[in-house]
């Protein structure tokens, strides 16, 4: 009773099927093994189909999008993208040498790691193992523990066989992990990040292994368990040795954690084109605190953020190309929009808009503060210069989040901009009267407009 007791212990739940064997029986072989030449089975980690399923939103690099063949620096950002995976022992045991909580402060591959409690670690205590999305849109994440150019395998432990593990997902863009800025405590590995715009932080776990789960994320591979199978691979616990030797993987779903903002203008009135957006910035928050593993995955994402807030600059890509880097200001001269003939000054939001910049992504809030310079051309001429005069005007709006189901905070009930979800800026240019503004939720979520809080306040006049 006692041998039987032990093998089941790993679990808050039992499944019938194997209580009446502590040893693993013949049955339980599995003769369509994945296991290589020499006995081992090696660690696989896949994407879900549903991480990058939104339209994409990234000094960072710019937003991660999945390529659809029709922009070569998104392919080469995807390309480049760096992931990092840590996988932890999922749980205490309840009787045995295991009745001890997992440690997140222990290395994979430790000799001192007698309980198994890290399987995937990186070639540092500050990161988890670099990997990379397959060129080829393949879900599985390709590890790469020395060189970033070669793939590299790991193996589950044959002396931890019976372990069930947690697995961790996450990108922190162009972050750099130190020994200040990164906390790798017993119960949880966290960063103090800097949010500037352009990065874009994602973090994921893997679902428990649930007979929910097993069944609907692995139906060909439950088609060929036993029952007793079945059973020992959910008695365990968690994504296993075992349950890899069955083809079954733990599958993360990522999920981006910051809102993103994008600027729309459309024109509204014949004179649209004498105006220019010089620059854009929005107060937020920058500076928190980012959980990347947990022994409760509930907590992973943001912890918290500091109360400071400053002007985060809305950018656009380097000219250069390479989605490695960074953001570089506005280019006014892009920024202009064009009246044609049929267009509507009361329905300005049909006439077609011209994106300006390459979105910011910032802290999880309520509101924004929106700061714009633009520039409006009038009809004298400049005596000096010989250039026709300009008026640079200066505007500051508050932007609410939209009112709307897909924008509400589940905790504190209220309205946010969340992360996951892009929210347009929609802005009618006129030639000789102040900017119109309303804020739109769409792209990740869709959802409707809203009229932005306030009038705008100005320095400078037409």
């Amino acid at each position: 009773m006692i041998a039987v007791a032990s093998l089941v212990a790993c679990s808050s739940e039992s499944y019938p099927g194997i209580e009446y064997d502590p040893h693993m029986s013949e049955d339980l072989v599995n003769d369509e093994s994945s296991m290589n030449a020499n006995g081992k089975v090696p660690v696989n980690v896949l994407i879900g189909a549903n991480s990058f399923s939104i339209s994409q939103a990234t000094r960072g690099t710019g937003p991660f999008t999945v390529p659809d063949g029709t922009d070569d620096y998104a392919t080469k950002h995807y390309n480049q993208a760096i992931f990092h995976i840590f996988a932890f022992r999922d749980h205490r045991d309840e009787i045995g040498k295991d009745a001890v909580t997992p440690d997140f402060t222990k290395r994979s591959g430790d000799e001192s790691d007698s309980h198994g409690d890290c399987l995937v670690d990186g070639v540092t205590p500050l990161v988890g193992m670099v990997a990379k999305l397959d060129p080829e849109g393949d879900i599985k994440l390709h590890m790469k523990r020395i060189s970033q150019r070669a793939d590299s395998t790991l193996y589950y432990y044959s002396r931890h066989a019976d372990k069930g593990y947690n697995f961790f997902v996450y990108h922190i863009d162009d972050f750099v992990p130190t020994a200040e800025n990164t906390h790798r405590e017993t119960d949880k590995i966290s960063y103090d990040v800097e949010i500037d715009g352009a990065r874009d932080f994602m973090v994921g776990s893997s679902p428990r292994l649930t007979p929910q789960v097993l069944y609907e994320s692995y139906p060909d591979a439950v088609d060929k368990l036993s029952a007793d199978e079945r059973n020992y691979i959910l008695n365990i616990g968690n994504y296993s040795r075992y349950a890899a030797d069955h083809g079954i993987d733990p599958i993360v779903t990522i999920n981006h954690l910051l809102p993103r903002i994008r600027f729309v203008c459309y024109p509204a009135d014949p004179s649209a084109n004498k105006v220019q957006i010089e620059r854009i910035t929005l107060s937020s928050r920058h500076a928190g605190n980012l959980v990347v593993a947990s022994a409760d995955s509930k907590d992973i994402g943001f912890s918290s953020f500091d109360d400071d807030r400053i002007d985060i600059a809305l950018g656009e890509r380097n000219p250069d190309g390479d989605p490695s880097s960074p953001y570089v200001p506005l280019t006014p001269k892009n920024n202009i929009v064009n009246w044609e003939p049929g267009m509507d000054s009361q329905n300005w939001m049909e006439n077609g808009g011209t994106v300006i910049g390459d979105d910011l992504l910032l802290a999880p809030d309520t509101e924004y503060k929106l700061h714009i310079v633009y520039t409006q051309e009038l009809s004298g001429i400049n005596p000096v210069t010989g250039e026709r005069n300009s008026n640079e005007i200066s505007a500051i709006y508050t932007i609410t989040a939209p009112k709307l189901e897909e924008s509400m905070n589940p905790q504190t009930g209220e309205y946010q901009f969340l992360g996951g979800l892009i929210y347009n800026i929609n802005i009618g240019v006129y030639g000789l009267r102040p900017l119109e503004m309303n804020v739109g939720l769409e792209g990740w979520e869709e959802g409707g407009n809203i009229d932005v809080q306030g009038d705008p306040l100005e320095d400078g006049s037409d």
